[in-house]
């Protein structure tokens, strides 16, 4: 039963397309689902602030994407010793299985990109359309024609963004991408000028969401990209394991199997090696905040610290140092001899 199963999976490549396709949108669906219930469930907790209330919420969605965004292919490279490529064909087992992966790492990616773009655009416009109707905007002529409305009542009608959950959403989706990228690159390299262009439709179809269908997002102040930045460094540590692995005992590229496997076992650690140093050299060379942002930063503190915190110059300090010993100390820029100067001209 197996057997004839692989076979028909290897013999026809349209049934094999269907089923990642409905892995693929299964993936999806799954990761809109989920969101929805971790967002229940984080309210539910009832957390003292955004910044812990997003923490918990990433946390929670990370792990789920994590193993339904990924399991699939990982079962295809390194679980699945039933490649479907593999049965009645004259390929090796390993390069079926990373044939499969390519396959199966390409149609998810791509799914994932689209299903992407048309959830950012589609969801936002369907609540517009749905407050049009439910508020009675709509001329009774016809569906397509709105009526006439004030500037007040246009933007009563726009959604309402929510800054925490949206940024949250857009931060995971392109952490997700990320994911993709890093984990699999070995298989699919194409994948980053996937996403490239994706995130350009992107920031089209964003564009077109907060100017036309969003009321307008307040804009806030932020220190950093929070626990995000955390989860792309583990990523990329991931995504080098993987990828070693997949080189070394998924292919031949080291010859199959002329190499023992404690060869192989030598080889995939100096490599995980050599990639881990090359990421630490690359964060310690790079700064993560670049000259003129710091540089920028240093004055919004030193402003604050006069204005706010009402610290004083150290040549403040120093004249009332000078005061308390008995020395007499006037500012040449007081007003008191232009005032007598004035007196003077006046005759008064």
């Amino acid at each position: 039963m197996k057997g004839g199963f692989q076979n028909l999976y290897a013999s026809n490549p349209t049934m094999a397309l269907a089923g990642t396709v409905l892995n693929a949108v299964g993936i999806q669906a799954f990761a809109i689902g989920y969101q929805e219930v971790a967002i229940k469930l984080t309210d539910a907790e009832n957390w003292m602030t955004d910044t812990v209330y997003a923490d918990k919420l990433i946390g929670k969605l990370t792990a789920f994407n994590f193993v339904n965004s990924y399991f699939a292919l990982f079962f295809a490279i390194f679980l699945n010793k039933h490649c479907g490529a593999a049965v009645g064909s004259t390929a090796s087992a390993s390069d079926a299985c990373f044939a499969d992966l390519r396959f199966n790492l390409v149609v998810i990616f791509f799914v994932a990109l689209v299903s992407g773009n048309a959830t950012n655009f589609a969801v936002p416009y369907a609540k517009l359309l749905w407050n049009m109707y439910n508020e009675g905007a709509w001329h009774p002529r016809g569906l397509g024609e709105v009526k006439e409305m004030s500037v007040p009542g246009i933007c009563y009608l726009l959604v309402e963004p929510d800054e925490v959950l949206d940024s949250l959403k857009a931060y995971t989706q392109q952490a997700t991408q990320y994911g993709y990228i890093t984990i699999f690159s070995a298989a699919f390299p194409g994948a980053p000028i996937l996403a490239f262009l994706n995130n350009a439709v992107q920031m089209r179809v964003d564009a077109f969401k907060f100017l036309t269908t969003y009321r307008r997002v307040q804009p806030h102040s932020a220190e950093d990209i929070g626990t995000f930045q955390t989860i792309f460094e583990a990523l990329n540590i991931v995504g080098a394991i993987s990828n070693a692995a997949i080189l070394v005992y998924r292919t031949n590229i080291l010859g199959g199997h002329q190499i023992s496997k404690h060869a192989k076992d030598i080889i995939f650690m100096l490599t995980v090696a050599a990639f881990v140093a090359v990421i630490g050299f690359l964060q310690v060379v790079i700064d993560d905040v670049p000259f003129d942002v710091d540089l920028q930063i240093q004055r919004n503190e030193f402003v604050k610290s006069k204005v706010i915190d009402l610290i004083a110059d150290e040549e403040d300090v120093a004249n009332q140092k000078a005061e308390v010993a008995g020395h007499d100390v006037r500012d040449k820029d007081a007003m008191e001899p232009y005032t007598t100067y004035r007196k003077t001209i006046d005759g008064k």
